[in-house]
């Protein structure tokens, strides 16, 4: 399950995770991943981990779509879009949070939990 971990966050940061609002995907998909930070940052128990449990799960699930969304659209288009260093950056930041929690006894198997509509949907893909 860890390998499904670390293929998610392969897939998200590679795709940058892109919101189709606006005229800037990448900045949209930035916002949800800073979002997603945000929400890890809070976390410092098992406890905690298990009462944001279905919001993470919904951040999650959404930013695996956009990753789909910005993937076709790269295909639609023939080209592969450059990634804005920020998101590379955000990218970064989301792994070492959830690496941190990883580190909490009993929160890695609750981030695969949390993870799983996700990874299982960008392995669909």
């Amino acid at each position: 399950m860890y390998k499904r971990l670390l293929l998610l966050l392969f897939l998200l940061s590679t795709t940058s995770c892109s919101l189709f609002k606006g005229d800037d995907p990448y900045q949209a998909g930035l916002e949800l991943t800073l979002l997603i930070t945000d929400e890890l940052r809070k976390i410092e128990t098992l406890d905690d981990v298990k009462e944001r449990a279905s919001c993470l799960e919904e951040l999650f699930l959404e930013l695996a779509e956009l990753s789909i969304k910005a993937r076709r659209k790269e295909l639609e288009k023939g080209e592969k879009q450059t990634i804005p260093q920020e998101n590379e950056i955000a990218s970064k930041f989301l792994y070492n949070e959830l690496l941190r929690i990883s580190m909490i006894h009993g929160a890695s198997s609750e981030l695969e939990k949390i993870q799983l509509s996700s990874v299982l949907k960008l392995e669909q893909f």
